[in-house]
C-alpha cells in the first residue's frame, strides 16, 4: 500500500515538473514570436531615406489602385504567400471607400521590429485624402521587399 502511494506521489511530481517545463517553453516561444519594436537605425541594416522613399511610392501606388504593380515590384515572399491582388484591393477599398483625391502625406514614422528572429523596417505613413485620412503601416524585410501591409481609416469629425 505504501509503495502505491509513493509511486503516485512520484508520478504526480513528474507530471507537475513536465507541465511546468511545457508552460515555460510556451511562454518563451510566445515571447520570441511577439514583435519587439526598436528605434529606427539601431541595427544599422536599413537606410531611412530608402524606407521613406519606398513607403511614399507605395502610398502613391495604392492611391492609384495599382495592386498588381505593388505585388510585382515591391512584394517579398512573405506578402506573396499571404495576399494577392484581390486581397490588396479589398483591404484598400474597405479602408478608403469614398476617400476622394489624394492630398498629402502628413506624417511618416520609422521603426525597426524583430519578430520570430527576423528584422523588419516599419514605416507608418499618414496620408490625407479629401474625405478621409488613411494610416498605412508597411513592413520591409532586410532585402527591402514589402513583407506586410496594414491600412486603417480615420474619418474626420463632421
Amino acid at each position: 500500500m505504501e509503495t502505491k502511494k509513493s509511486d503516485r506521489k512520484k508520478l504526480a511530481a513528474t507530471c507537475l515538473i513536465l507541465a511546468a517545463a511545457l508552460l515555460v517553453c510556451v511562454v518563451l516561444y510566445l515571447i520570441w514570436q511577439y514583435p519587439h519594436m526598436k528605434d529606427f537605425g539601431s541595427s544599422g541594416r536599413f537606410a531611412a531615406e530608402e524606407v521613406q522613399k519606398k513607403a511614399e511610392e507605395l502610398v502613391g501606388l495604392f492611391s492609384e489602385e495599382k495592386y498588381q504593380e505593388i505585388l510585382k515590384d515591391y512584394a517579398g515572399k512573405e506578402l506573396l504567400r499571404a495576399a494577392d491582388v484581390r486581397d490588396l484591393e479589398n483591404m484598400f477599398v474597405t479602408a478608403s471607400a469614398n476617400r476622394g483625391g489624394f492630398q498629402e502625406i502628413s506624417d511618416l514614422v520609422l521603426a525597426e521590429m524583430k519578430k520570430a528572429g527576423r528584422l523588419y523596417a516599419v514605416a507608418e505613413v499618414r496620408a490625407v485624402y479629401e474625405h478621409v485620412t488613411l494610416t498605412y503601416t508597411f513592413s520591409f524585410n532586410e532585402q527591402m521587399e514589402l513583407a506586410g501591409v496594414y491600412i486603417k481609416s480615420q474619418r474626420p469629425a463632421e
